[in-house]
């Protein structure tokens, strides 16, 4: 009967065991869940975060692209300026010779000139070839 008694301890006290070390991997795996969960809802708000950044990079990236193209246009813009100020200088410098070789003095009667002639000439280079004429007057 003490051995009995001894065998249904044991028994008891094995049973007490693997209940409690029943709850403690219960419990482990409550805690690892949720770690788990944890980790999901952090590479959800990565991934999301990650999205919003490549959304971003993706429009500066189309910025940057306007931006060199407006840049290179407006390097061609101040090319041709360039080009036709000299043509302009060129043009008026001309106008001025061919005054000074008609001796023609007042600069209305340039505009005359070129009026009754029909020549055409840009209004920009009469008044330039006008503030000429009166340059050259004056030295």
């Amino acid at each position: 009967q003490a051995v009995i008694a001894h065998s249904h301890t044991l028994q008891s006290d094995r049973t007490k065991q693997a209940i409690f070390e029943r709850d403690r991997l219960k419990s482990r795996l409550v805690k690892a869940e949720a770690e788990i969960d944890l980790l999901r809802l952090n590479m959800n708000e990565s991934r999301d975060f990650a999205e919003r950044y490549s959304l971003a990079a993706r429009q500066l990236d189309a910025n940057v692209t306007a931006l060199s193209a407006c840049l290179s246009f407006t390097t061609r813009v101040a090319q041709i300026y360039e080009k036709i100020a000299a043509l302009l200088e060129a043009e008026v410098s001309h106008v001025a010779v061919a005054c000074r070789v008609a001796k023609i003095q007042n600069p209305r009667d340039i505009v005359s000139a070129a009026l009754a002639s029909g020549s055409g000439m840009n209004p920009e280079v009469v008044a330039a070839a006008r503030h000429a004429v009166a340059r050259d007057r004056k030295s």
